[in-house]
């Protein structure tokens, strides 16, 4: 399918049911791949799930038309503003306009 792109949601587990939650509201997403524990360093810090970098993020794939990108978008920066102080990181590949 041509128009498919592929979404990756990047965040912290504390945020996970948030997240999901409001996707599924604002009818972002039907099917989706979590990944519920991953370790890495990115612009919000160290997330190692050990006792000095204690937190784990998750990752969230959703492949869909751009109905639902531009929806997943809108349902991200809400959850932005909710929490300002987490990092979101919010992919699209090809890109929005």
């Amino acid at each position: 399918m041509d128009d498919t792109i592929r979404m990756e949601i990047i965040a912290g587990q504390a945020l996970q049911e948030d997240i999901i939650n409001e996707l599924l509201l604002m009818h972002a997403m039907e099917y989706y791949t979590l990944i519920p524990e991953v370790l890495g360093v990115g612009y919000s810090g160290e997330k190692r799930g050990d006792a000095v970098w204690p937190e784990k993020n998750f990752i969230l794939i959703v492949y869909c038309g751009e109905k639902e990108a531009l929806q997943a978008k809108q349902a991200i920066d809400k959850i932005r503003k909710r929490f300002p102080e987490e990092g979101v990181r919010f992919f699209t590949s090809p890109k929005l306009a």
